[in-house]
């Protein structure tokens, strides 16, 4: 069995796979291997990993289970459930990793497993340089241009603001993280109802276990017309042009989020609530309640509950919407 369980989805993907699989090749840490599920492309991206499979000495495996048009979060759920080895780590088709990404990701991985227990659900992420289609560096820091402060997340009850932040708003991006085996028990099936695979895996290991940081960007992350997520702008400015751009689409947009980040909540009362303390369970009954609450209650849910959503932009929309 291989070490980590290196899970890439794709779709359509063919034009940027051939830059993503030779940077798997390159990868210093060597005991991995590839699985990989195709959501239907049309493309021949199944077709150009296969034939890169005949030339690599790594173990690949290819799932073909007949479905297809899961979306990105359903393709990476099959896959999480597909892994077996000790670790894993999400990969998207249009990024490049760079040559220490696995073995950084395992090595703090592994010294938080050496310090609290393999038994704990850990996860590990690294920042990302954020770059254009023809790699061109955008901004040198995915965690900077997001705004994010909190690099990590360590037990105990002086990180439940921060946890309290993670149901808001997701800092740990899918392709830059590793996790261990118990924390794909615990989050494996992955909801269908959770917003996105990556964002329901970080909250398993932010209210169970633990979430660790590479300070350093360990992968390239391509910005293109077809991005699922993307490295938005959560400027005052570059929100508001979209809003004004599409008003209608941008509120549209922001309640949906907000009910299917409220039906994400509820998955992880349902799956986790026995190992929840008292008192996360009172604040993700209260996140999942608000719509219901009288106007006053829910526009004062941030002070009421001492929570910031890691940037004023974030908390503005979150007041102006709740």
């Amino acid at each position: 069995m291989a070490t980590v369980d290196i899970l890439l989805a794709t779709y359509n993907g063919a034009r940027y796979l051939p830059e993503l699989l030779e940077s798997l090749a390159r990868q210093s840490h060597r005991d991995w291997r590839l699985i990989v599920r195709d959501d239907g492309s049309s493309d021949g991206s199944l077709e150009l990993i296969q034939k890169w499979a005949e030339d690599t000495p790594q173990e690949i495996e290819v799932l073909s289970d007949g479905d297809r048009g899961l979306g990105a979060g359903g393709n990476f759920a099959r896959l999480l459930c597909a892994s077996h080895s000790p670790y894993f780590a999400f990969c998207d088709q249009d990024d490049i990793w760079l040559p220490d990404k696995v073995s950084r990701l395992l090595e703090e991985t592994v010294r938080a497993e050496r310090e609290i227990g393999s038994d704990v659900p850990i996860l590990t992420h690294c920042d990302l340089t954020v770059v254009g289609e023809s790699l061109e560096v955008l901004h040198p820091s995915f965690w900077e241009q997001q705004g994010f402060t909190v690099r990590g997340l360590r037990r105990g009850a002086g990180a439940l603001s921060v946890r309290k932040s993670l149901v808001m708003r997701n800092f740990v991006t899918g392709c830059a993280m590793m996790g261990n085996a118990r924390l794909r028990a615990l989050s494996d099936p992955v909801p269908p109802d959770c917003v996105m695979h990556d964002w329901w895996v970080a909250l398993v290991a932010g209210f169970l276990g633990e979430i660790r940081t590479v300070d350093a960007p360990c992968i390239l992350y391509r910005q293109h017309g077809s991005n699922a997520l993307g490295a938005k702008d959560w400027s005052y400015l570059s929100v508001l042009r979209r809003v004004l751009a599409r008003p209608g689409a941008a509120l549209e947009r922001t309640r949906i989020w907000l009910s299917a980040s409220r039906r994400q909540v509820d998955c992880l009362l349902s799956r986790c609530r026995s190992e929840l303390a008292p008192v996360e369970i009172a604040y993700l009954e209260d996140y999942t309640r608000r719509h219901a609450r009288n106007l006053l209650s829910r526009k004062t849910f941030l002070l009421r509950h001492r929570v910031w959503p890691q940037s004023s932009v974030r908390a503005l929309i979150m007041v102006v919407f709740m």
